[in-house]
Order: C-alpha cells, then structure tokens, then sequence
C-alpha cells in the first residue's frame, strides 16, 4: 500500500471547476467534495455522511451548507452537523461531522491539506505565480485521469528524453549535441536539457515560433517540487541567437494521487498575450500529447509492473537522463520517511 506524504498541499482542482454546486473528486483514496461559499472562498469535506456514508456531494447547497440527499442532516462549511431535520432535539452532538481539509486557493489552484491541520503550513505551496498573470498570458488547462501510480508519471515528467518517440508534434527538441543536467536544490529537483542546431519542433513552427527551416537551439528545463508539483519552461531562439532573445513557453504539470493505482494529472500550458495562434488549437495539442500519447504509454508500463509501483525495486536499466526523475523520487521517499519517524516521535511522547 503507497505510503503518502501528508503533511503537504496537494492540488485539489482548478479554480474555475470549483462553483457554488458540489464537486466529488477522489484523492489520495478518499472521496472529497469542494463547493464554494457564497463569498467566494473554496470548502472542502469529506464526501461521505457518517450516518449511512452516502455521498455528500449528490445533495443540496444550502445557505453555504451541504445536506445529506439520504437522510437530510446538515453540515456547515467547518464539517459541525447543524441540522438534523428528522427531530425536534436540536442538541447535536460535536462528534456529529464531516472531516475538513484546509483549502487554500492561489493563481488558479484549489489546494488541499490532507495532514495534521495543526501543522497546516502556506508557505509550502508552490508558487506559479505567471498562471495569475491574464495580461501577458493566455491560459489553457487540463486534467487527465491515468491509471498509473503518481510516481511513474512523474518519471515520464522528469525524463523528457521520450518527446522525440512519443510526441510527434514537439519532435526536434534531441538530437547528438543535446546536454542533459539533473540536480537537487533542497528539495527542489531540476532535469534540464538543451540542444543546439537542431530542427524547430513542428508545434512551434506552425504555431507562436516559425523560423521557417532554420535551425533553433532549445532549452528544456524541468522543476519538480513534492510531492508532484512540476514546472517547465522552453525556450527556443534561432541558433546562435542569444537565449534572452527567444520565444518561451511556460507550463504547469501537478500530480495528484488518485488511488495506489490512477493519478489526476492536471496541467496547464500558457501562449503570451500576443500570440495569434488559436487557443483551442493550442489547448488541443496539450490535451493530444497527454490523453492520446503520454497516457497508453504510462498505463502500459503501470500494466507491466502489476502490483508494484515503485519502478526502482525493479531495478530498472538506469540511463543518465533518468538523473531528475530518480532524485524526485529520493526527496520524496526522504520526506515520507522523516513525516514517518516524527509521528512516531508524536505517539511515544503522548504516552
């Protein structure tokens, strides 16, 4: 069974999913409902009466309060059951409510805290800030069930070694003069490629960054922050050219645990203002390269490996590119471990 890190934000959804008419998304294996309060503030509860156990989020927003569609009882946006309109006792035990998780909402992302609310902490939310920014950027998002264990995507993150085979759209980005580096900052893990005077990617040349046949040198540069957060950016200039000189393009990836075995793959991609290209054309291309080619993919090998889901216990053939996505998996074995033994400092100490 995964061991989750979870005392850490996870990405819950997009913030314009979230309306005033409850959402059920499955994370981390439980069942959790967002809805949005009246004042524009995000709730989010476990979705799951603990009456009978029938799912919230099938009922009725009420005055910024959910009722249960089965037996009608009442729960504010703090979890407290305030209402139980089968009986005329209105003494309501504390014990009679729904877990609630911290929320907190920034640049477009409803994030969530699974852990301890004591050790709740914002300043471990990974920051994207340009996703705020609609005056000098276009915005295009997504999210991809796949049925594959969190980590084995982001080794398809991590390594974009694969664009070349996988992605013909983005094909370009390799070729023999390509340098690849991978390093840890804290815990922030990066895995950078750049290539000089190779052929532009068709997805640019017939989109934001025609060169019309001359070749490019291009930058792939990878951030990986725990447990699933991921940053790229590429950049493109005609060869030669110096780097501040080129186009950019700037992208979220965030993983989100489903179960043991299915991820929510959210991702995000962003054109500059100016841009002409179409943003359903642009949108579309994300959606083809993550639904149609990464996800077979990644749901293939999660079909190889059975019941295991840390690739490394398999000892796989290890290549240099593989340098980031083994750190990320470090770091976030690392953390796990360390959440672990300070909980069971907790325990002993309470005793």
């Amino acid at each position: 069974m995964t061991d989750y890190l979870m005392n850490t934000w996870y990405m819950g959804g997009w913030g314009h999913e979230i309306t005033d008419q409850p959402i059920s998304r499955r994370l981390l294996g439980v069942n959790t409902m967002f809805y949005r309060k009246t004042d524009g503030s995000v709730v989010a509860l476990r979705d799951r009466c603990p009456h009978r156990f029938a799912p919230l989020s099938k009922g009725k927003i009420i005055n910024d309060q959910v009722q249960c569609p089965y037996d009608g009882l009442v729960f504010d946006s703090t979890g407290q059951c305030v209402a139980n309109p089968i009986t005329s006792d209105t003494r309501i035990p504390e014990a009679v409510r729904v877990q609630r998780f911290p929320v907190l909402e920034q640049a477009n992302i409803v994030w969530f805290w699974p852990g301890d609310p004591a050790r709740c902490d914002s300043a471990l939310i990974p920051q994207f800030p340009y996703l705020a920014d609609v005056e000098n950027y276009k915005h295009v998002y997504g999210l991809t069930p796949v049925k594959a264990h969190f980590e084995i995507e982001t080794d398809n993150l991590m390594d974009l070694s694969h664009v070349d085979m996988l992605h013909p759209a983005f094909a370009g980005a390799f070729n023999k003069s390509s340098k690849y580096t991978a390093g840890r900052n804290g815990n922030t893990v990066f895995s950078h490629w750049h290539t000089t005077n190779t052929r532009n990617t068709a997805f640019l040349e017939y989109g934001p960054f025609p060169t019309h046949g001359a070749p490019v040198d291009q930058w792939l540069e990878m951030y990986w922050q725990p447990p699933g957060a991921m940053f790229l950016e590429v950049i493109v200039t005609k060869t030669g050219e110096p780097r501040s000189a080129g186009y950019s393009t700037k992208n979220v990836h965030i993983l989100t645990p489903e179960t043991e075995h299915s991820t929510n793959y959210f991702w995000s991609g962003a054109l500059n203002s100016e841009d002409q290209v179409p943003l359903e054309v642009f949108r579309e291309g994300f959606n083809n390269a993550f639904e149609f080619e990464d996800k077979p993919m990644i749901e293939a090998v999660a079909a190889e490996m059975g019941e295991e889901t840390n690739l490394l216990a398999m000892k796989p053939l290890l290549l240099r590119s593989d340098g980031g996505s083994v750190l990320a998996r470090r770091v976030l074995a690392e953390l796990i471990a360390r959440e672990r033994s300070e909980d069971a400092g907790s325990a002993v100490a309470a005793e």
